[in-house]
């Protein structure tokens, strides 16, 4: 995924964090790939699954409780060969599906 992302997205190497801890309700949760925009502010947070891992509600909750603390504009969740793709609407306050990766570019605004 993070390779994909650099090559056809241009999501630039230096803004990736990798598997860093976040803490919720007194919990410490784990996310996988944060993505920065250049403004230091979350832009794309994605939770990575095993491929045997199927895609559900569940894993879409799991993300979305991460990213109460994180606060990314865009979410995506992936077990390598089929991935979903959020998009946070800060009008209602809920999550969108949205067809592709955001381009990276779009976070330079």
């Amino acid at each position: 995924m993070i390779g994909f992302l650099i090559q056809f997205h241009d999501y630039p190497k230096s803004l990736f964090a990798l598997e860093k801890g976040v803490q919720y309700n007194r919990l410490q949760k784990r996310f996988d790939i944060l993505i920065w925009d250049r403004q230091g502010k979350p832009y794309l947070l994605i939770e990575c699954k095993a491929p045997y891992v199927t895609l559900s509600q569940k894993t879409v909750e799991q993300i979305c409780i991460y990213n109460k603390e994180v606060k990314a504009l865009f979410l995506g969740i992936t077990n390598g060969i089929k991935h979903i793709f959020l998009a946070f609407d800060e009008k209602t306050g809920n999550y969108a599906q949205i067809t592709d990766i955001p381009k990276y570019n779009c976070a330079n605004k």
